[in-house]
């Protein structure tokens, strides 16, 4: 029976890449990247649940759709799939990308560690869903 959890953030801009494009989207042999780190954990049958961070500028249909469509692929399986939107979040690599913005503004990582716990739980029954803590 698989009772593990995957936390897989995939929230990054594509600028070290020089992209417009975010990095996990990008093609590597003719699939996006983060099409391949799905794939090697759908194969892993430890993996009962799985909690994809991305960011949701620009692509926020995309991959609402990509969730709900893998959910719907997993819906006879232990696997449960949820996209989660965190939101602005005071990090330092967030410091670097908006140096004019007031941090005390932003919520602290500590705030979403409840909602990560319950997506990876093995209880949790949410499936298909985007959870936003905007």
């Amino acid at each position: 029976m698989a009772t593990a959890s995957a936390v897989i953030v995939a929230g990054g801009a594509g600028s070290r890449f020089r992209s417009e494009t975010p990095k996990q989207f990008l093609a590597l042999s003719g699939k996006p990247l983060l099409a391949h780190t799905l794939m090697r954990f759908d194969a892993c049958a430890a993996i009962a649940r799985i909690v994809l961070v991305l960011p949701r500028v620009g692509f926020a249909a995309a991959l609402e759709t990509m969730a709900q469509v893998w959910a719907a692929e997993l819906a006879n399986t232990s696997v449960r799939v949820n996209l989660l939107s965190p939101g602005a979040t005071r990090t330092q690599m967030r410091s670097a990308a908006f140096p004019g913005e007031d941090p005390q503004t932003l919520k602290t990582p500590d705030a979403l560690t409840n909602t990560f716990l319950e997506l990876a739980s093995p209880d949790c029954t949410r499936h298909g869903e985007l959870v936003e803590l905007s």
